[in-house]
């Protein structure tokens, strides 16, 4: 498998998809965040993983999956937050549509908060 195919990079795609098409791409500062934030969450899944092979108690799996779903609704946040910086950055900077940009602005938190 190479770099570019592996379920981080996929995820992160996965994740910010929607953002790119929408409002441009997020800063390299929060693409590094996210691509972090992922690996450590593959680690988790790997020990998830582990954990069911080696018949460990449900209560200690049930406790890891519940930290990766905090941990990627985590993600979503730190991608949200970018996308509302950048919305504030062009609606505060220029004037411009701003009944379409409050509506692209609903759109993202209606699609991550659903």
């Amino acid at each position: 498998m190479t770099r570019a195919d592996s379920p981080a990079d996929n995820a992160i795609n996965s994740v910010l998809e929607p953002q790119a098409t929408e409002a441009g791409k997020p800063d390299q500062k929060t693409l590094q965040n996210v691509e972090g934030r992922l690996s450590r969450i593959e680690g988790q899944i790997r020990g998830i993983r582990n954990m069911t092979a080696e018949g460990r108690g449900c209560v200690d799996i049930v406790t890891q999956i519940a930290a990766v779903r905090a941990a990627l609704k985590k993600v979503g946040d730190v991608v949200v937050a970018d996308h509302v910086q950048q919305w504030l950055d062009k609606t505060t900077g220029a004037a411009g549509n701003g009944e379409h940009d409050v509506e692209e602005l609903l759109k993202v938190f209606n699609q991550y908060y659903r």
